[in-house]
């Protein structure tokens, strides 16, 4: 199971409970997406940072919960 938390991403094994916390943003996280073969998982900025004006789109590798890309979005 994954979920956000302000500005962290909680991927959490459900049997175990053990849970490993990510914090790659700044900005509280608004939305996630898992592929449907739950392998990635894509989780947005809820809104533009005040500098750049731009959001920012996280891509994690679910099996390793590392990050594997960061995108722009305007």
């Amino acid at each position: 199971m994954a979920y956000t938390m302000h500005n962290k991403v909680v991927f959490e094994n459900v049997k175990t409970r053990e849970q490993t916390v990510l914090c790659d943003s700044t900005c509280q996280l608004s939305t996630l997406v898992m592929s449907s073969d739950k392998k990635l998982l894509a989780v947005a900025e809820g809104k533009p940072s005040q500098k750049t004006g731009n959001s920012l789109i996280y891509l994690y590798d679910t099996q390793t919960k590392k990050l594997i890309q960061r995108y722009t979005f305007h």
